[in-house]
């Protein structure tokens, strides 16, 4: 049973419908290896993924009295070790998130609960937690918790409703390398997960066929 986050309660029914899109490829090794992919913090497109915005580091100085430059350094480490899966909260398909996660009409989308997410899967370091968003420039994000940049996005994000599963590596925060390179993975309980399997509606007839003969459900 995956935990919640002790300071980001999902507040979101448990039983809402939560998507997560992907390639055709990434459908394949998801299925082939029953794993969720944990991706590194840092490798992510949006620069601000698990960093604090302007408004907490301009006011700094005046909150805590001193110089906090170290927690820069120390959030910058935090991007490296941490890795995040994440799903998207909607009854019905998007029509935006097939066009920013499937590529080459070749996208794939797996429907299930936020109940059956946490149930799937049995690491007891993977913690849940429901994103908040926030402006980056006029509010504060509240810091002392590691995980507390990583379950903040920018309101232009406000769209994607999500909801995040979260991991850190084995390393020592500051001091070793990071234990993965692009991110890790973590086995789950397809049966338990998948409720549903959606395709690309421009997919074509011969990759609709290679997914309906890869994933027979049991």
């Amino acid at each position: 049973m995956i935990k919640e986050h002790e300071s980001f309660p999902v507040t979101a029914p448990k039983e809402s419908t939560i998507w997560r899109y992907m390639s055709m490829s990434k459908f394949l090794n998801f299925i082939t290896d029953e794993s969720l992919f944990f991706c590194r913090a840092d490798k992510f497109h949006d620069p601000y993924e698990g960093r604090y915005g302007n408004f907490n580091i301009r006011n700094r100085p005046q909150i805590y009295g001193q110089d906090m430059s170290m927690l820069e350094s120390l959030h910058e480490n935090a991007r490296r070790k941490i890795h995040i899966n994440c799903w998207h909260i909607n009854d019905f398909e998007s029509a935006a998130m097939w066009e920013l996660y499937s590529t080459n009409n070749s996208g794939i989308a797996i429907q299930s609960t936020i109940s059956d997410l946490m149930k799937c899967g049995q690491d007891p370091e993977v913690q849940i937690g429901q994103v908040k968003y926030v402006d980056y420039e006029n509010q504060f994000i509240p810091e002392g918790n590691l995980y507390y940049p990583f379950l903040y996005k920018r309101k232009s994000f406000e769209h994607e409703r999500e909801i995040r599963l979260l991991v850190r590596d084995n390393t020592t925060l500051i001091g070793e390398e990071p234990e993965f390179e692009h991110g890790c993975f973590k086995k789950v309980d397809l049966k338990q997960l998948i409720n549903s399997i959606y395709l690309s509606p421009l997919m074509p007839e011969w990759e609709e066929k290679t997914v309906r003969n890869q994933y027979r459900p049991k």
